[in-house]
């Protein structure tokens, strides 16, 4: 989203945003960001025409990642908003994981190493909670993962995703996997194992506003 908030939902029963929430503008300055989250984004998700929304955090998202006591406290103030960060949570019989974690790409938000990120969702499978909707920034290794946008330099026709993540899929088996991080990947169904996985970026590389937001019912 990066800020981009002049869209509108169909009437829905949640809605799951996949990070990189805050504006480019203000991305680097926790000031501005809280500003925006209070006066912009959590009054836009209060009045979204759904019952609840789920979102996680971006590698642009720097204030989540920085102040999470802070950004904690300014979410769950809030009924109608849950803030994921390695956390699950439940909706009418559905269980939600959300995850901001991204593989190593230069120092932006969220980004720690592999081994790091297994530790993280190893400790998630020994929960032995099935996951309905796994919500995560990054894709998926070998899955939604190449940039398909002509005009973009960096897309190389590589597979570029995150390895740790492919890993936790094929470990607890989510009916969907949604995602953001790489915009231009391809925003049909693909599938790792039994797992849907679907990009749900709004933007494309260039940060201009091209896809729909996608609808699913499980």
């Amino acid at each position: 989203m990066h800020g981009k908030l002049d869209f509108e939902i169909e009437p829905v029963d949640i809605v799951l945003i996949c990070g990189d929430i805050i504006p480019l503008t203000y991305q680097r300055n926790n000031n501005l960001s809280k500003l925006w989250l209070e006066e912009d984004f959590i009054p836009w998700c209060n009045d979204l025409p759904c019952e609840r929304v789920f979102l996680i955090a971006g590698n642009h998202d720097f204030y989540l990642e920085r102040k999470p006591d802070e950004v904690k406290e300014l979410f769950d103030k809030e009924e109608k908003i849950t803030y994921l960060n390695c956390e699950f949570a439940e909706h009418n019989g559905l269980t939600i994981y959300g995850t901001p974690l991204c593989h190593i790409f230069y120092n932006w938000a969220f980004m720690i190493p592999d081994e790091d990120q297994d530790k993280i969702y190893d400790e998630e499978v020994k929960t032995g909670k099935k996951i309905d909707i796994l919500m995560s920034h990054d894709a998926p290794y070998g899955v939604s993962d190449v940039l398909l946008q002509k005009d973009c330099p960096w897309a190389t026709g590589e597979h570029i995703g995150n390895k740790p993540l492919a890993r936790f899929i094929e470990q607890v088996v989510p009916k969907i996997n949604l995602h953001g991080h790489l915009h231009s990947t391809n925003h049909e169904k693909e599938m790792h194992g039994d797992t849907e996985v679907y990009n749900v970026s709004l933007l494309d590389e260039n940060y201009r506003m091209v896809y729909n937001p996608q609808y699913f019912e499980i």
